[in-house]
C-alpha cells in the first residue's frame, strides 16, 4: 500500500505564518507537523511508499525538509505545479494528480498535512485491511461549537456510516471525521469517476459523502490526539498542550 500526505494548500486561515512556511512544515519543538506524520507512517509495515503532493510556490521548502529525512520507508515529493490560492487543485484535485502521476493501483493512506495526531495509526490501518472495507478516523468532541465546524457522523451498530452532516448547527452526534483516510486498491479508482462527475474537489471529506452511499465504509475511534491545525490559534494552543515554545 501507499501514503499519501496533502500539502498542497495555502493556509488562508493562518496568515500570516503561511507567508513564511507551509503549515505541514510548522515547527513542534525539535520535529515539525509532518515529520511527526512520517514517523508514525513509518510504523506500518504494508507501507511502501510515502508520497507528499505540495504546491509549486513551497515545493523547495519541502525538498529541504526531505534532505534531513531517514524513516525506513521510501519518499517522493510531488509539485501540482500551483502558485496560489486562485489555482489551486483542492484537496481531491491533489489526490487525482497524485493518483494519476504515481500511477498508484494499490491500497491508499490518505492523511492531511495539516493534521497533529498521536494514536497507532498502524491499528487503523489493520483495521481496515482485516476487513476489506475503506475507513476514516473519527474522534468524540465534546464541545458543541468545535463540532459546528467539523464534519459529523451517525453510524449503524456496524460502526459503518449512514449519515454525514457538514458543519452542523446542531450536531446530531458527538463524532467528528478527521481527515485521516484508508481506501482500498478498488475504492481509489472511483476518484477518476468523481472527478469525471465535476463533484468538489476542495475538501477531502467531500469524497467520503460521495462515497459512503455507495459502499459501506467503517470508521475508526481514534483513542489519543488528533488535531486540525488549520488556524494559527489551533498552532498555538497545540504547542501550549505539548509544553513547547511556539516560535513568536
Amino acid at each position: 500500500m501507499k501514503a499519501l500526505i496533502l500539502a498542497a494548500g495555502y493556509a488562508t486561515r493562518m496568515y500570516p505564518l503561511n507567508q513564511m512556511v507551509h503549515k505541514a512544515l510548522l515547527p513542534l519543538g525539535d520535529d515539525t507537523i509532518i515529520g511527526n506524520m512520517v514517523n508514525l507512517i513509518n510504523r506500518i509495515p504494508e507501507v511502501s511508499e510515502i508520497i507528499v503532493v505540495s504546491n509549486h510556490r513551497f515545493i523547495e521548502d519541502f525538498m529541504h525538509w526531505k534532505e534531513g529525512y531517514s524513516g525506513r520507508i521510501p519518499l517522493d515529493l510531488l509539485d501540482d505545479g500551483t502558485t496560489d490560492v486562485a489555482d489551486r487543485l483542492g484537496a481531491i484535485g491533489d489526490i487525482c494528480f497524485a493518483i494519476e502521476q504515481k500511477q498508484i493501483d494499490d491500497d491508499l493512506l490518505i492523511v492531511a498535512g495539516d493534521t497533529y495526531f498521536h494514536f497507532p495509526l498502524e491499528d487503523f490501518v489493520e483495521t481496515c485491511r482485516l476487513s476489506d472495507k475503506d475507513g476514516v478516523c473519527v474522534k468524540r468532541v465534546e464541545d458543541t461549537s468545535r463540532l459546528s465546524q467539523l464534519g459529523v457522523v451517525l453510524l449503524d451498530e456496524n460502526q459503518h456510516i449512514v449519515n454525514i452532516e457538514e458543519k452542523p448547527a446542531q450536531p446530531k452526534s458527538d463524532l467528528a471525521m478527521y481527515a485521516i483516510y484508508y481506501y482500498t486498491k478498488d475504492t481509489v479508482k472511483l476518484f477518476a469517476q468523481y472527478k469525471e462527475a465535476g463533484e468538489a474537489m476542495d475538501v477531502p471529506g467531500s469524497f467520503v459523502v460521495w462515497l459512503y452511499t455507495k459502499k459501506a465504509m467503517l470508521t475508526y475511534a481514534i483513542q489519543g490526539q488528533c488535531v486540525d491545525v488549520g488556524t494559527v490559534e489551533a498552532y498555538t494552543q497545540l504547542c501550549e498542550e505539548l509544553g513547547i515554545t511556539h516560535p513568536w
